[in-house]
């Protein structure tokens, strides 16, 4: 047996990149900045062992990600990966992307209301889409009743 799965937690290195297929599904596609691993190198100095993680997001998940997530948004994705290959000029590419199947929307700050309220602006408050609800359980492709 075996299993195709991985769940990637980041920051978007730039904004989403919307596309829609001829059958006019969304596609959305972005990169997640993601640390595995800090150690400390041999002077001392804490060093962050980085990878980027190409997402693609298709149908509501990708609408939802292109209208909520912007550069520096912190996202947990889960889903799988897909490899794909071509050649282009005789030289052959290839790209490994997360198929996102759930998407999990990080707390970003709201500064504007945190000002209207009287609030310190480096509180941090969670923004999720009209009628959903951000819990570990849930997909954000779940409306709440």
């Amino acid at each position: 047996m075996s299993l195709n799965f991985m769940i990637a937690s980041g920051r978007l290195i730039k904004d989403p990149t919307v596309k829609y297929a001829p059958s006019g599904v969304c596609i959305c596609t972005f990169v997640l900045h993601t640390v595995v691993g800090n150690y400390v190198d041999k002077e001392g100095k804490p060093k962050h062992e980085v990878e980027f993680v190409n997402v693609i997001c298709y149908g509501k998940k990708g609408e939802l990600a292109a209208e909520w997530l912007k550069k520096g948004q912190g996202v947990v994705i889960q889903g799988h990966t897909k490899t794909n290959k071509w050649q282009y000029q005789g030289l052959w590419y290839t790209r490994t992307q997360l198929v996102c199947k759930q998407m999990d929307f990080a707390a970003r700050p709201n500064k504007k209301r945190k000002r209207e309220e009287g609030q310190p602006e480096d509180t941090v408050e969670e923004t999720v889409p009209e009628g959903y609800e951000h819990t570990s359980e849930m997909s954000p492709d779940e409306p709440t009743e």
